[in-house]
């Protein structure tokens, strides 16, 4: 019996260690999540370059507790510090940084991590006023425009590994960084650039008005002064020649006078522009359409017929009575691309900064539906019927609309990979076959393999998720049957953009193509497949997600993604996937435990959603605790101090009006530290639990979480209260 006693609490005790081993991991996962979020979030309102930098430098130091970081530019080896902040310091130290040959080739294939002894042997000298760094990390920053140069993090903690696990999502911030920097570049050229283009229309215009009443002044005095006309002429030609905008004078009956050589170019939008031709239309348009109803000059896009991606800008401006006119054309088509890319930019950091609070929202709502169901599962666990499916009917519609937060969260690229050894040929299969009862019968599906291995290090549930939305968008391709040809096999080829790897020039790769014989993608709709929200669907029937999500997650891990299409005959999607080597490791599957019970402990469940607080708590009632509820921080502490029965531990949501969970902790840290304290937050990732740490605060829960993660916690925290 004792023996027994014994095994069991060595068993409980190695459980502990191992959630709690988690639960640091999933801190530190956290952690870098919401660096991530709060620096989309931080970065978004700036305006300036200065502030982009002093706040990557402020936000990674004060997170992460890094002492010293800075940035600056590279000059013969020698660092010259532009901008530095000092956690642990009123004043900022004294820095300087050398570069041997090495160390700056080292730099230039990448970050550059290492412990101080070690930096030294590359040839990389540091020196910072009142700090002796243990660890030091470079990575190098380079913008579309400008401020090339390198970040510094130095850190002094005893653990050597810090700097090289944060080095990834250092990396990420500093891409975040950049990618504001070079769009607020990118957009005060843009503006620049169409000040500099009105004006110079403006003073073109305007001389070409000028020239063009005196060239009818010049006709109507023709016998008295020809030769001046003809130097005019002359004139006149020669300033229209060296305009960039296309310019056409033509008479009372539409017949060309003149032209320039930019309009000679413009040929698409007419017919003719040879002195003598008429000129009824442009761009398919009559003329009459381009005059402006009054006195101002108006401008109407047109496109040729031959190049629809083109677009002209036209103006007919009136000579006077009868006395012809004159037609401006000018070439807007880059002006507009950059205008869209600009947008579609705009459009992905506005994705990224709402997916958080979207997140946040949703999961509180789904958090409710599993309470709930899973509650009704528990009440009828004896008697399966058909208000258990009804019930698991209701998970799986807020399973749903979690992986729609997922969808949003893979696109915006807050989700973080986690990648491992995938053997493909077997996953494709396993996922195929439940693939088979989603798809009609109507359309049957072949897998063929080539009898290479198949390795690659991915995040399976993405990669399931990818494949989901490819094969079920080649199906609904298929109205009236069709198949489905999955083709797996290894390649090798040159690699032809400029990401680097690690096999040199030649690359072995693991390609997947999906391939339909469905009505395929129209010519003019297939730049625009992967961008977000669009869709061919109707209303209802998609979220013009799906493509954009796979292509997201393929690059996520490092892969490519390409597609061929032809009208009416099909489309084939290929993947291409790193090939790796190394052994699988084998998961057993889990052994369902009956979550624990309490004691009748006293649970305060703080949740300002009414539904939500109502139904968590008869949740912790069901699971055997004494439940009280309270609908902020401010009502909890009241109930807190009431002087009531002891309150044993503190169930708070994060986000509330008024006082909010971390506002809580925090009180109830100073008031009565004895209470531990277990958050709950919907935001994916929480952009405040690096930041905040307390003595009672005990565990974090993300929404939505399960019975189980609900029982599990409570208990875990309960045995660690009681026995201190």
């Amino acid at each position: 019996m004792s023996s027994r006693i014994t095994d069991e609490h060595a068993a409980d005790k190695e459980r502990i260690r191992l959630l709690e081993a988690e639960n640091q991991l999933l801190n530190e996962r956290s952690e870098d999540i919401i660096l991530l979020g709060l620096m989309a979030e931080n970065l978004n309102p700036l305006r300036d370059v200065e502030s982009i930098f002093k706040t990557v430098l402020e936000r990674v130091s004060l997170l992460y507790e890094i002492p010293y970081s800075g940035f600056g530019s590279i000059r013969r080896g020698s660092v010259t510090i532009l901008h530095e902040f000092a956690l642990r310091s009123d004043r900022i130290p004294s820095t300087t940084l050398e570069l041997s040959p090495k160390a700056v080739a080292s730099l230039d294939g990448g970050a550059l991590v290492c412990s101080v002894p070690r930096a030294e042997t590359i040839g990389l000298k540091v020196s910072i006023t009142g700090l002796e760094p243990s660890q030091i990390a470079l990575i190098p920053c380079s913008c579309r425009y400008e401020h090339t140069g390198v970040y510094i993090f130095a850190h002094d903690g005893a653990d050597p590994e810090f700097l090289p696990r944060k080095i990834l999502v250092l990396q990420q911030v500093i891409d975040l960084a950049n990618a504001k920097i070079d769009n607020i570049l990118l957009l005060d050229e843009l503006r620049r650039l169409n000040l500099d283009l009105e004006r110079r229309v403006e003073e073109r215009t305007a001389d070409l008005h000028r020239a063009a009443c005196a060239l009818e002044t010049e006709i109507a005095e023709r016998e008295h002064a020809e030769a001046v006309v003809a130097g005019e002429r002359h004139r006149l030609r020669t300033v229209l020649e060296h305009l960039p905008e296309g310019v056409i004078v033509l008479d009372a009956r539409g017949r060309v006078v003149l032209a320039n050589n930019a309009a000679r170019h413009a040929t698409p939008l007419i017919d003719r522009i040879e002195p003598g031709d008429a000129v009824p239309t442009i761009g398919g348009r009559p003329l009459a359409d381009f005059r402006p109803a009054s006195t101002e000059t108006s401008w109407l896009e047109v496109s040729p017929a031959s190049d629809p991606e083109a677009v002209f800008e036209v103006a007919v401006r009136p000579l006077g009575q009868d006395r012809g006119s004159v037609v401006v054309l000018r070439d807007v088509t880059e002006q507009r691309i950059v205008a869209e890319q600009l947008l579609r930019q705009e459009r992905v950091a506005a994705v990224g900064h709402l997916a958080a609070g979207i997140a946040h929202d949703s999961n509180t709502h789904i958090q409710g539906v599993t309470i709930l169901a899973e509650s009704l599962l528990l009440d009828d666990a004896p008697d399966p019927g058909p208000r258990q499916k009804k019930t698991r009917e209701i998970l799986a519609l807020g399973e749903r609309a979690a992986d729609l937060i997922r969808q949003i969260l893979d696109y915006s690229r807050q989700t973080v990979t986690r990648p491992q050894l995938v053997d493909l040929r077997r996953f494709v299969t396993e996922t195929l076959a439940m693939l088979n009862r989603l798809i009609p019968e109507t359309v049957s599906m072949e897998f063929n393999a080539s009898s290479d291995e198949h390795l690659v290090r991915v995040d399976p549930v993405q990669l399931q998720q990818v494949l989901t939305n490819l094969a079920l968008n080649a199906s609904q391709s298929m109205t009236d049957g069709g198949q489905i040809r999955v083709r797996l096999w290894r390649s090798t080829e040159p690699v032809t953009d400029d990401r680097p790897t690690r096999e040199g020039p030649e690359t072995a790769w693991v390609c997947l193509s999906i391939s339909d014989t469905g009505c395929g993608i129209p010519p003019e709709i297939q730049p625009h497949v992967f961008e977000p929200f669009f869709t061919t669907k109707e209303r209802g029937h998609g979220t013009g997600l799906g493509l954009a999500q796979t292509y997201g997650i393929i690059q996520q891990n490092n892969g490519r993604i390409t597609f061929e299409s032809v009208v009416d005959q099909g489309t084939t999607f290929t993947i291409q996937l790193p090939a790796q080597e190394g052994e699988l490791d084998i998961d057993e599957p889990p052994v369902h435990v009956p979550p624990p019970r309490g004691h009748h402990e006293l649970v305060l469940v703080v949740e300002d959603d009414p539904t939500v607080r109502e139904l968590a708590g008869e949740l912790v009632k069901e699971l055997g605790y004494e439940p009280l509820c309270a609908r902020d921080g401010a009502e909890a502490l009241t109930i807190v101090g009431g002087g009531g029965p002891a309150i044993q531990l503190v169930l708070s949501d994060v986000a509330m009006p008024g006082m909010g969970g971390i506002e809580l902790a925090a009180e109830l840290q100073r008031r009565d530290p004895s209470i531990p304290i277990v958050l709950m937050s919907g935001y994916a990732p929480d952009p405040m639990r690096g930041g905040f740490s307390s003595p009672n605060l005990a565990a974090w829960l993300q929404k939505p979480f399960t019975v189980d993660d609900l029982a599990n916690t409570l208990a875990d925290v309960l045995s660690v209260s009681t026995s201190s």
